[in-house]
């Protein structure tokens, strides 16, 4: 008997723009089989993503099929059939950021017809347009790369992760009630309105924490990252007063982000199918949106308890240690680095030791390197004074001067040059005149994510790929049977682990057990952590 989508598995190859979303839906209904289809399939948005990283918003074309077509194919009204579909949609009264436009639109409407057929006409002029351009760049090899990932992902959005309904019910009133006493518990505090800056600094202050930083506008600074690092470092009393203004803050958004979510994204299997962009910032580092899973806060148990393994499963999850200063070392060539790394010596207390700083201000500095910024973030994230902060960052270029030299020499290559930089995957990353500073910060994170993306792909060629839930960051989450847990995490850890560069990039991996939450401290008894429950 045929399949269903006999024209489908006829055709020698396939073309589609953000081709996991149609691929996704086609397997779902029986049209295609998503891996075998991955293999005929030519992604469009893939290969626009390789000529032009950067998004629209940094100044370029970005990579909706629409805009694409305008720039590359010259066509100013090539979204005039969106523009029509959109106008019938108001017309309707129907959102279309909620998708209640495309749920009731009549499939024989005329106008979403020519808005479906512009799709199908704009990919295949847009493919025959870029497919040169991506060859004539050398980018046939990272082609191959980033369609093999873009698999990958979406077998695993296709698999998804089981939720707890019963738990997603208790943390949605747990958030409603935490709303409320949060609010309270500012208030007890001297914050009357958590969203009022002055309020919070005053209130900071009178408990007796130094603020450091000021907004633009000459007002002392208490955004998420200062709030954050007074929780982390700060005093007790300070530190419940910022929780209690972050938790008033988010409780409903969390809410929303979450909880709503993650119910609205069940499947009719009861497990939550989040959309995995294998391929999005200007560096390659992934996403994941709908519920937006990547921006859960750190060290949060209580979101992450949402998720549980399949019956008769555990979860577990193996991430790689400190890969990005581990990248960092191996591109400068920083032999301080690179010998602590072979003695098994810990990165961030190796600058703490060496610049002569507390570890956590040593984490937060390596961490500024690696990934942009200056002495006000600094300051932000550690609550110590911005002087401080800058001797910090001078104490870490002074302890690593090969890192030193490396930034200065891409910073010089791309002032002589064209203003990109080229990874060791042969990436090319646009820079901003006015930011040529971060060549270091996008070499170091695009490498690392290209690390990240092979150790997946490994994971898939070793026959492991099936039991992978969500690539989280430098870390895969998965679900394995009870009785083999220990074995296979162990094998998971050891094929993630790699040598590049001349730097070994170490896997941990632990098993987790009941949900994703109890990596992060869950209890079993509910009671003891959501007060709502008691």
């Amino acid at each position: 008997m045929r399949p269903t989508g006999y024209v489908l598995y006829s055709l020698p190859i396939l073309l589609a723009h953000n081709a996991s979303y149609d691929l996704l839906a086609l397997d779902r209904f029986g049209y295609l089989d998503l891996v075998e289809a991955w293999g005929r399939m030519v992604d469009t948005r893939l290969l626009a993503h390789l000529l032009d990283p950067r998004a629209k918003s940094d100044g370029s074309v970005g990579h909706k099929l629409e805009n694409l077509a305008k720039h590359y194919l010259g066509d100013p009204t090539a979204d005039r059939y969106e523009v029509d579909l959109f106008a019938h949609f108001r017309a309707n009264g129907w959102a279309k950021n909620t998708g209640e436009g495309y749920r009731k639109v009549d499939l024989y409407e005329p106008i979403y017809h020519r808005y479906g057929a512009a799709d199908v006409v704009n990919t295949a002029w847009l493919f025959d347009i870029l497919a040169p351009l991506v060859r004539a760049g050398g980018y046939t090899e990272l082609s191959t790369f980033e369609h093999n990932i873009a698999r990958v992902c979406s077998e695993q959005q296709r698999r998804g992760m089981r939720v707890d309904t019963e738990y997603a019910t208790i943390l949605g009133a747990w958030l409603d009630k935490r709303d409320e006493t949060a609010a309270r518990e500012a208030a007890t505090l001297g914050v009357d309105n958590v969203n009022s800056t002055i309020q919070v600094s005053t209130a900071l202050q009178a408990l007796g924490q130094e603020l450091h930083v000021k907004t633009d506008k000459g007002a002392l600074q208490v955004n998420k990252d200062v709030l954050e690092g007074i929780v982390n470092f700060g005093e007790a009393a300070p530190a419940a007063l910022a929780q209690a203004v972050m938790d008033a803050k988010n409780a409903s958004k969390f809410r929303k982000a979450y909880v709503t979510n993650v119910i609205n994204s069940l499947g009719v299997d009861g497990r939550c199918h989040a959309s995995i962009n294998s391929l999005q910032a200007r560096t390659a580092r992934m996403s994941v949106s709908g519920p937006p899973l990547h921006q859960i806060p750190s060290r949060d148990w209580r979101i992450r308890r949402l998720f549980v393994p399949s019956d008769g499963y555990v979860i577990g999850a193996s991430d790689y240690k400190q890969i990005e200063l581990r990248v960092l070392g191996a591109l400068a060539g920083e032999t301080a680095i690179l010998d602590a790394v072979r003695d098994g010596i810990d990165l961030h207390q190796l600058t703490a030791d060496r610049v002569g700083i507390p570890r956590y201000v040593a984490k937060e500095t390596n961490f500024l390197i690696c990934y942009g910024g200056g002495a006000k973030r600094l300051s932000m994230t550690t609550g110590q004074s911005i002087a401080q902060s800058k001797d910090n960052i001078t104490g870490f270029k002074r302890s690593y001067p090969a890192v030193t030299r490396y930034s200065k020499r891409l910073i010089n290559q791309s002032h002589m040059g064209k203003l990109a930089v080229e990874t060791a995957t042969g990436r090319k990353l646009p820079l901003d005149r006015s930011r040529i500073y971060a060549a270091t910060n996008y070499t170091v994170q695009s490498t690392a994510r290209d690390i990240f993306a092979q150790g997946v792909l490994d994971l898939d060629a070793a026959g492991l790929g099936e039991y992978l839930l969500l690539p989280m960051h430098d870390e895969s989450i998965y679900e394995v049977p009870k009785e083999d847990a220990t074995e296979l995490c162990n094998e998971i850890t050891k094929v993630m682990s790699m040598r590049v560069l001349g730097v070994d990039i170490d896997a941990d991996g632990a098993i987790y057990g009941a949900s994703w939450g109890h990596g992060y401290g869950a209890p079993e008894d509910l009671s003891q952590g959501l007060e709502y429950a008691k």
